[in-house]
């Protein structure tokens, strides 16, 4: 799989609702503006004010502080999404932001407490006007991910940095700690609640009912200042004959208020807004085709328009009034009406809305609303025809949760869902999953055609198996399966084996058969997958390495960093071999201090992958480096963690068990020399093919016939044995050589 696509993003959920209308509470906004707090926690149950609260400080801020918004919901749990939309929110005021934020969160593998939160305080330290991020209808995340993770970016939040939280309940974000730091501002439901000059302000100057003052008490001190049940309150005055009459009878709690006030304002609507109202209330967000599509009714944009302007629980989510959402109180109204009018109808719904979604190209909501709607067949094809783009996009989570929703029996019963199970198990990293899912997929139905650009169910399954292997570091399954897989495979898929089939043979030792792979990788993949050409690039580079071909080493480094550049692909795991082939260059001219950067940023790309062997390359040519600046210990370090690795591994080849013997060697040497092994103490790889036929009785001059070489070269390859080795004479190097196990 590739993993460079991006979601696109609801920008409406970046638009902070319009604060016109309302009352305004200048003393709570003054009180959110004077603080110098960290945390800015708005708590109260559905209705109360929360966003409207947020709005009026965000307009008061204009010109003093910059103020991002973000509307939260249920989607927004995985944690990879949520800060992909914060960071985006932050970018609508401070541009700057997420310049090297937003590429670690696009990259697999990153650890966002260790990787990407360091880098985006740091890019919010360096903002020099005061910065607020609200982020409205938190309640809405479920999990703790999401939590752990903005716990630790409020421990480290820059003072000029503000994050504001509009919630139902109270978040698990360490809360008393900042209260008792003083990093905390809070405004609770009480402080929320309307004056009695606030309940007169909003029934007579912003709704023009007149009510008598008597009338106006009697409402507030029923509703006890509940803003929400205000405005419904005077949503059925507004067509009610006698109002006192209606203020007189009108009593009850929280809870009962909202039936009975819903059942009124609904009932006063006309039919044909009121079925529209009722029939839309399944949809989070509202335009007004998707509504003609759900309700069966037509001019829907018109009413929508006329809604908003009329009505406060219709809330517009752009600046043209495309798309709205219902305030929350108000669609649970909605809904609750909805079941007891309708109940049955509402599977039917969500099954248009499904279909309308899907023919506009949304197909995470289409899915969504198919299962909703227990339309499980629409919802499988959607899934088995894009779970890898969804993927890939960033919506591991979504793939994972729509699976276990459909019925157990019918992922079983499709080859599609199964293999669909099992890249994902691949992709977060359950890798214990991976091999029953496939024996699934294997053993259940298939169509004769994919859609998810898979050729068969059997290619993609041997193309998972050789990948899994890749990682697991067993090569010559990896060989096995790569192989299967590309005689099945006629697709961009293609790509996937041939890297794996490259990539394995150069462990083993095929150096030709890993070049022929990793060359048609590159053909394949340049325009279609290029994370996987950049792979293959890296690989090859690493190979011209070893062969000391330096002019290949330097185009592979061009070609390499001009997919990255292009496609913003610094932070993928990905780049980890055309970094490290650049430390060996760098390595190569004496530059010690570049070669430790460009192989240190291996050692992190590498360690997203999880792949043992990788991660032991990096361990080890950045093990030599340190040794050669004197950094004994952390060469040990690093060099007994690559043992452990390759251990690991059912069969990682010869070659990264040659370079290990070989760092541990250099170890001997430098205690047997009685000084520190430098980076000109590792036998190079054509010296190794030298010192191997000194152990025969090949003569010098036949030894250059082998190796191609003249026999100048030989005799200097072979002085420089003997230095590294500090012996003075061929057997003595051989028998050396034995000891440490190079030959």
């Amino acid at each position: 799989m590739s993993a460079q696509a991006q979601a696109p993003l609801l920008t409406t959920k970046l638009h902070a609702p319009d604060p016109r209308e309302r009352v305004g509470r200048g003393a709570l906004v003054a009180r959110l503006r004077d603080a110098d707090a960290k945390l800015a926690l708005i708590r109260a149950p559905a209705g109360w004010g929360k966003s409207t609260l947020l709005s009026q400080w965000r307009a008061a801020e204009q010109g003093q502080r910059q103020f991002a918004w973000l509307t939260l919901d249920s989607s927004d749990s995985d944690p990879i999404q949520f800060w992909r939309y914060a960071v985006e929110a932050l970018r609508t005021v401070a541009p700057e932001v997420g310049r090297a934020s937003l590429p670690l969160l696009r990259a697999p593998g990153v650890d966002l407490l260790s990787e990407m939160l360091p880098v985006l305080v740091d890019e919010l330290g360096e903002i020099q006007t005061p910065l607020a991020l609200a982020l409205d209808d938190y309640h809405q995340l479920a999990g703790g991910a999401v939590h752990g993770t903005l716990r630790r970016l409020l421990d480290y939040l820059p003072r000029r940095v503000c994050i504001a939280i509009g919630t139902r309940t109270e978040p698990p974000l360490q809360v008393a700690r900042l209260r008792a730091r003083g990093e905390l501002v809070e405004v609770n439901a009480d402080e929320l609640r309307f004056s009695l000059a606030e309940t007169r302000s909003f029934l007579d100057e912003l709704l023009g009912l007149e009510l008598g003052g008597e009338d106006v008490a009697q409402l507030h001190e029923r509703t006890e200042g509940w803003p929400a049940a205000i405005y419904l309150a005077a949503l059925s005055l507004r067509n009610c004959p006698d109002r006192h009459e209606f203020v007189v009878r009108f009593a009850g709690d929280d809870r009962h208020i909202v039936d009975y006030l819903g059942e009124e304002v609904l009932a006063g609507l006309e039919p044909a807004v009121r079925d529209l109202l009722l029939r839309t209330s399944i949809l989070e967000r509202v335009n007004g085709p998707l509504c003609d599509a759900v309700a069966g009714a037509s001019g829907s944009a018109r009413q929508l328009d006329a809604l908003a302007r009329s009505n406060l629980f219709v809330i517009p989510l752009d600046d043209r009034r495309d798309w709205y959402r219902y305030h929350h109180l108000f669609r649970s109204c909605l809904s609750a009406e909805l079941r007891l009018e309708a109940p049955d109808l509402i599977p039917e719904l969500h099954r248009r809305a499904s279909e309308w979604l899907r023919s506009a190209g949304r197909v995470t909501d289409a899915i969504d609303h198919a299962i909703a709607g227990q339309d499980f067949v629409t919802a499988s094809e959607l899934l088995a025809a894009h779970w890898n783009e969804i993927i890939n996009s960033g919506g591991l989570r979504a793939v994972e949760m729509w699976l276990m929703s459909l019925p157990e029996r019918l992922v079983l019963g499709d080859a599609r869902l199964c293999l669909a199970r099992a890249w994902t198990s691949f992709a977060k990293g359950a890798l214990e999953e991976v091999l029953p899912c496939l024996e699934n997929a294997e053993a259940a139905p298939a169509p004769e055609r994919l859609l998810d650009g898979t050729t068969s169910v059997a290619s993609g399954a041997a193309t998972l198996r050789a990948s899994f292997w890749l990682r697991m570091g067993d090569f010559r399954k990896t060989v096995t399966y790569a192989r299967e897989a590309l005689a099945l495979e006629h697709g961009p898929w293609r790509a996937i084996s041939a890297n794996c089939l490259g990539t394995a043979s150069c462990w083993l030792d095929q150096n030709a058969q890993a070049r022929q792979c990793l060359e048609e990788t590159i053909d394949v993949g340049r325009d279609l997958l290029p994370l996987l050409a950049l792979a293959a690039l890296g690989t090859l580079a690493l190979m011209d390495c070893e062969s000391e071909d330096w002019t290949a080493v330097a185009k592979r480094l061009h070609q390499g960093r001009q997919i990255i550049e292009s496609g913003g692909f610094g932070e993928y795991w990905m780049t980890a071999g055309v970094e490290l082939a650049g430390g060996l260059a760098a390595e190569r001219d004496g530059d010690l201090a570049r070669a430790e950067t460009l192989m240190a940023g291996s050692l992190v790309l590498c360690r997203r992958s999880k792949a043992p062997v990788e991660i032991a390359n990096a361990l080890l040519h950045l093990a030599r480096v340190h040794r050669a600046q004197g950094l004994d210990v952390l060469a040990h370090d690093e060099v007994e963690e690559a043992a452990m690795l390759v251990e690991s591994c059912p069969d990682p080849g010869p070659r990264i068990q040659r370079l290990l013997a070989r760092a541990r060697a250099r170890s001997t040497l430098g205690v047997g020399l009685g000084a520190r092994a430098s980076s000109s103490d590792e036998l190079s790889e054509r010296e190794l093919g030298v010192l191997r036929l000194l152990a025969t009785d090949l003569t010098q001059r036949e030894i250059g016939r082998e190796l191609y070489l003249s026999l100048n070269t030989v005799k200097s390859h072979t002085r420089s044995i003997f230095r590294k080795l500090g012996v003075s004479g061929r057997e003595e190097a051989v028998a050396r050589a034995r000891e440490l196990e190079l030959i």
